[in-house]
């Protein structure tokens, strides 16, 4: 087994990251890297479309739309009051209307833990935009 150093196939940007988060081993495999939600938002903004939202036992499961209009599950720790009541507002939110923008912190992109080569997406706290729609003027008859 060869020992490789992945820091060598990363950008300038990506290193600083690296080298704010404190010590780091450059050797072991790459775990988990912080990405910014607009890096997967279909039009770079920091707003992602959200179209499913589910609790499974402890966590959050809330399905978003990113670049080339595919769907990508980010799930979040519900580890508070809070943040099942910021669920359930969610949850209402998507169910009552057909466009619904959250953005996220930050999101981390890390590895299956099973070996199954799959990457998945965590996040620590989401945030609803809220919605700025001109109600339909009345027809009177």
């Amino acid at each position: 087994m060869l020992r490789y150093d992945f820091l060598k196939d990363l950008d300038d940007s990506t290193k600083s990251l690296f080298q704010q988060s404190g010590r780091f081993l450059s050797r072991l495999p790459l775990c988990i890297l912080p990405i910014p939600p607009s890096a997967l938002s279909p039009d770079g903004s920091k707003w992602l479309h959200c179209v499913e939202a589910k609790k499974e036992k402890e966590f959050l499961r809330i399905r978003v739309i990113i670049k080339e209009h595919r769907g990508a599950t980010i799930t979040i720790h519900c580890d508070s009051t809070e943040m099942y009541y910021k669920y359930i507002d969610l949850r209402f939110q998507v169910r009552n209307s057909d466009y619904v923008a959250v953005t996220f912190p930050e999101i981390y992109v890390g590895t299956s833990p099973h070996m199954a080569r799959e990457l998945y997406l965590t996040a620590n706290d989401f945030k609803l935009r809220g919605l700025n729609r001109t109600p339909e003027p009345a027809i009177l008859v």
